[in-house]
Formats: C-alpha cells, sequence, structure tokens
C-alpha cells in the first residue's frame, strides 16, 4: 500500500512540461509513464525472484518450439523466430504495462509474413520491412493514446479471420504428413495439390501420418 500511495503522489506531482533547468526528480517523474520499470522496480522484493525465474524458465521452454514452428510459418530462417520470440518480451518488461499479456509472433503474424515473403521468394528483406512498420505504427497508437480503435473492430470480423487463419496453417502441414508436394500459390492449390497425390503418397508417409 505504501508503494502504491508514494507511486499515486509522485504521479501527482509529475511536471507537465519538462523545462530546460528541470530537476533529476523532475525529468524522472516526467518520463515515469513511458518507463513502467522505474515504477515497480524500486517496489521489487527479492523473494518474488525465485518464482520469476522458475516462470520465465518455463516460458521460455515453451517459446523455443513455438518460435520455430512459426518461422516455419513465416518461410523465414528458424533464428528470425527465436529472435522475435524473446527480443518482444524483453523489450515489454521495461516499456509493458500488464503482466498478463502475451508478447511474441502469433500464427497470424506468421501467416501474414508468408503471403509477402510469397512475392520475393529469393528475398526475406520484405519481412523486416513489415516488422519495421508494424513497430512504428505500435509506438504512434501508443504515444497518440489510440488503444480504443481497438474497440471499433467487430467481433465477427475478428473471428472469421483467426478462424480462416487457423484453417489456412492447419491445412498447410497436411501435405507434409501425408508426404504430398503441396502449394505455396494459393490455399485452394494447396487443397487441389493435396488431395491430387494423397494416394500414391500414403504407401511411404504412413507412419508420420500415424505419429
Amino acid at each position: 500500500v505504501h508503494g502504491d500511495t508514494s507511486l499515486a503522489l509522485s504521479m501527482q506531482f509529475r511536471p507537465k512540461v519538462l523545462h530546460r533547468n528541470a530537476t533529476f526528480v523532475q525529468r524522472v517523474l516526467f518520463f515515469l509513464p513511458a518507463l513502467p520499470i522505474l515504477s515497480w522496480l524500486p517496489r521489487y522484493k527479492l523473494a518474488w525472484l525465485p518464482y520469476d525465474l522458475l516462470a520465465g524458465i518455463t516460458v521460455s521452454l515453451t517459446l523455443v518450439p513455438q518460435s520455430l514452428a512459426y518461422a516455419s510459418v513465416a518461410s523465414l530462417p528458424v533464428r528470425y523466430g527465436l529472435l522475435a520470440a524473446y527480443i518482444g518480451p524483453a523489450m515489454y518488461s521495461v516499456f509493458g504495462t500488464s503482466r498478463d499479456v502475451s508478447l511474441g509472433p502469433t500464427a497470424l503474424m506468421s501467416l501474414v509474413v508468408n503471403h509477402i515473403l510469397r512475392s520475393s521468394p529469393n528475398s526475406i528483406a520484405p519481412a523486416f520491412t513489415v516488422a519495421f512498420l508494424a513497430g512504428v505504427t505500435q509506438l504512434a497508437l501508443g504515444f497518440l493514446r489510440l488503444g480504443f480503435v481497438v474497440e471499433l473492430l467487430s467481433l465477427p470480423v475478428v473471428s472469421g479471420f483467426i478462424t480462416s487463419a487457423a484453417v489456412t496453417i492447419a491445412f498447410g502441414q497436411v501435405h507434409n504428413m501425408v508426404g504430398t508436394p503441396g502449394s505455396e500459390q494459393s490455399f485452394t492449390a494447396s487443397v487441389q495439390y493435396t488431395f491430387k497425390g494423397i494416394g500414391p503418397a500414403l504407401g511411404h508417409a504412413w507412419p508420420d501420418l500415424l505419429l
């Protein structure tokens, strides 16, 4: 309670405008909302450290295979999946405000990046451009306090997009299980190539399908 009270008092005396001759305390209070770590780190207890380490190790063991799979879906080298999985949470520990939010790459992001990379199959530079633009957009939305825009998105539209992405990603792995070539052109072409060669391929791919 004392920590929350001191934080509330510090925010009460936070200067609205940062002047050139401001003191060190005024500068820290001015940038306090932009760096939430300055508010919770002084109140952090060492007794919480073992539990946080255990949680961090558990999440890391989950992120490694997950990031490898997402990199494969996005048609990127696996090292980029590992970097995207760890750098995001590390940065969010400094700039984030929620303890329950999930950070890192998702299946939807990987699917969108995969479609973008199809236009340049011999280069992964478009993935860097997309990541940069996404970061700039999120920073702009944060500084402008435009988080309420998410509430304007219709729930049926979001649910339909998530469901279609799940079906696309799931069926994109079917040709790997049955041993057919599949297709990277479109979803309909992938369905056509998969079922066209599923008969002869099952003769030698049944162990993979069984697993």
